[in-house]
């Protein structure tokens, strides 16, 4: 009997770990995602790094998704060109659309197994080569742009 208890306690302790992972993964790919936001210049940015945060919410992220991430695809295609870098094809639009729709096949039953195989395959791929990205645009701009734009005020006045 104890040892059916203590399997179930090493089970639960695995699923936890495993939901953790899963967790601090997504994560470290918004992060990525962010990061290569700041080290664009805000003139070629066709979104903010802060709507990348929106894709938390549960199924909007699956609509929202669509829009965010073609223009996270086109900003870098942007900066790459400011910068008189290759061109590198679609910069990964492609695949976000893909990793998109995978992830919207993962709610049908029965296909949704192999969908979600699909989906981290493609997931894994896409975050690779954002990753690529984003080491390219840090040889130019090792601080990222963040806010540089905003002017700051020489005023005294507490609300200025």
């Amino acid at each position: 009997m104890m040892e059916f208890v203590a399997l179930g306690i090493g089970f639960i302790i695995l699923y936890f770990a495993f939901v953790c992972g899963i967790f601090v993964a997504i994560a470290l790919f918004y992060k990525t995602m962010v990061d290569i936001m700041t080290l664009i210049r805000p003139e070629n940015r066709l979104t903010t790094a802060g709507n990348i945060m929106l894709t938390f919410i549960p199924l909007y992220n699956l609509v929202y998704g669509f829009i965010l991430y073609p223009k996270i695809c086109d900003s870098i295609s942007k900066e790459y060109t400011e910068l008189g870098l290759k061109k590198d094809g679609d910069f990964g639009k492609s695949l976000a659309i893909t990793f998109l729709i995978l992830a919207i096949t993962v709610l049908i039953p029965i296909i949704n197994i192999f969908s979600l195989v699909a989906m981290l395959v493609i997931g894994i791929i896409f975050w690779v080569k954002m990753d690529k990205y984003k080491k390219e645009l840090e040889k130019y701009n090792k601080m990222g742009w963040g806010d540089a734009t905003r002017k700051v005020s020489t005023s005294n006045d507490i609300l200025d």
